[in-house]
């Protein structure tokens, strides 16, 4: 089962909300919202399991969303994953 990865371009506020809703099937809290908006940026963030079962996670990345998904391309093949096990979701109206 593929992961996914919502990749949140600035501080991914828009990206959170969508991979909460995913996961919880509501509205993230004010204060869960705040609080990890304060978690540094590049922070792979778990979210939990989905309803189809796919572990969900979140990450805020600035404006470095290219650089960011070479650096995982390079990076999980290093700890026995890859790219092809990951859906990456980047933008969330």
């Amino acid at each position: 089962m593929k992961k996914k990865l919502y990749l949140g371009r600035g501080n991914g506020v828009k990206e959170l909300e969508a991979a909460w809703r995913e996961v919880h099937g509501e509205a993230i809290s004010d204060h869960q919202l705040s609080s990890y908006l304060k978690l540094p940026q590049g922070s792979l963030v778990p979210i939990g399991l989905n309803g189809s079962n796919q572990f969900v996670y979140w990450a805020a990345v600035g404006e470095a969303q290219a650089i960011c998904k070479q650096a995982l391309a390079d990076f999980w093949p290093l700890v026995g994953d890859s790219m092809a096990n990951w859906i990456v979701v980047e933008r969330c109206e």
